[in-house]
């Protein structure tokens, strides 16, 4: 891991980034990838000499993926969203950003560094699910591969070897430019707000924990996708990559990257709906181990279904169709999912003990995002078969249940306690947290030259 270039600390005031937060208008929708091809365009247009644009790679359906570079300064930021597409709030945090670093506002006029932005680093995946962002916020159908997450590693077998095009982009970008920090931008479903970091220096995370609530939004208490990893402050929790990624059977992820400039690592997830009681460490009268029980077996039954529904059609469908590919990658990551489960009920004390309202909202909401993750991406499969005047009678068979599977689950989930966060809450909250680990991780060496 690359040395820190100063002792990390605590800012005394967190007023700037208060302010920052404040200056993110209000807006509804997140930008497509056209419009962010269109934005990155007219931004390097109108700032020639402070702005720069080049193509770091070309995704796996031939989107040209491209990044941005602005400022100067000693040492290096690379900052990515859209590695997964059910992340739509970082699409519009990179344009903030960009706003800022032209305005040279004062959080980052001490931050003597240059950042490299990849505004979408999977764009094929963005594109896919345009049309899903404003339904369930747990039902975007076509999550692929994470875009950052199939770099071969030691302790992965060797399915992971081959990464994706992406992935192999920013991996050559890291090996370039050497950032300092690595910042990758995700969402999560109705969780509260939560950043896995790779370093656990604890000024880091105390300033990561203090950012995130800029805005109001409570930090998350547990990650069902990893509840046994440590948790440094509130809403702060490691990140092991190569152990706790639930596609790891696909690949690590780059914040895996453990050589000589390897970067401290964060990766920011903000939700978007909020259920009252996930951030409540209240007693909930029951163990930890009946919470997951009840978990694991509703993720049982839907993984079961749609195994059911998927095997019975598959024969039939198109093999190149990436909404397939979706479907499986949703298959494939139950198996390591129901395994950190498994974890903890293998653990006596841990199992034992009394859960918190806050695990008892977690574990019962998750099996309902990874079901409609599942169920989406089926769905958008069978919509296009479906739709074929030759389709097979198994094809339309299986749409209607797939359909009706579908509407079921979402009727489900809309029955949990959650609410829509709006959508410059969660861009005002990744930004803070972004800021935040500039600021510790590479700080204030001289002042930064952004023209």
């Amino acid at each position: 891991m690359a040395p820190y270039p100063r002792a990390m600390t605590l800012p005394d005031d967190p007023s700037p980034l208060d302010a920052i937060a404040a200056t993110v208008p209000e807006f509804e929708t997140f930008p497509t990838v056209d419009e962010l091809d269109a934005w990155i365009d007219e931004v390097a247009g109108r700032h020639p000499g402070s702005v720069a644009v080049r193509r770091i790679g070309t995704s796996r359906d031939g989107h040209p993926v491209r990044m941005l570079t602005v400022g100067e300064g000693d040492a290096s930021i690379l900052v990515s969203a859209g590695a997964l597409p059910d992340g739509p709030a970082g699409f519009r945090t990179v344009q903030e950003l960009v706003r800022l670093l032209r305005e040279r506002a004062a959080p980052l006029a001490g931050i003597a560094a240059r950042w490299h932005i990849v505004p979408c680093l999977d764009p094929d995946g963005a594109r896919l699910n345009e049309t899903w962002y404003e339904r369930h916020a747990s039902a975007h159908g076509p999550r692929r591969s994470a875009a950052d997450g199939t770099l071969p590693h030691p302790g992965l077998p060797s399915s992971a070897d081959h990464p994706l095009s992406e992935t192999a982009a920013l991996r050559r970008v890291i090996d370039e430019v050497k950032p300092q920090l690595l910042v990758s931008l995700h969402g999560t479903h109705v969780e509260g707000v939560f950043t896995s970091v790779s370093s656990p220096e604890p000024a880091l995370a105390a300033a990561l924990a203090g950012a995130a609530s800029v805005v109001g939004l409570p930090p998350v208490s547990v990650v069902c996708d990893t509840p046994v990893s440590a948790s440094l402050a509130p809403g702060v929790v490691a990140l092991d990559p190569a152990a706790d990624d639930p596609f790891r059977d696909i690949g690590a992820s780059t914040a895996a990257d453990t050589r000589p400039h390897g970067p401290v690592s964060v990766v920011s997830r903000v939700p978007a709906r909020l259920a009252p009681r996930a951030t409540d460490p209240g007693p909930s009268g029951e163990s930890l181990g009946t919470v997951v029980r009840r978990a694991l077996a509703d993720l049982d039954t839907r993984a079961h279904r749609l195994k059911s529904i998927a095997d019975a059609v598959e024969p039939a469908l198109a093999p190149t169709s990436p909404f397939l590919t979706s479907v499986n990658d949703a298959r494939a990551a139950v198996a390591p999912l129901r395994e950190s489960w498994r974890a903890v009920l293998e653990n006596p004390a841990l199992s034992a003990r009394e859960a918190t309202h806050a695990e008892q909202a977690a574990f019962a909401s998750a099996p309902h995002a990874v079901g409609l993750r599942g169920a989406g991406a089926l769905l958008r499969v069978l919509d296009a078969e479906a739709a074929a005047d030759h389709a097979a009678p198994q094809v339309r068979a299986a749409h209607r249940e797939a359909l009706a599977v579908f509407d079921a689950w979402v009727t489900d989930a809309d029955r949990l306690p959650a609410v829509p966060i709006a959508p410059r809450r969660r861009v005002a909250t990744q930004l803070a947290v972004l800021l935040a680990a500039a600021a510790a991780v590479v700080g204030a060496r001289e002042e930064a030259v952004i023209r």
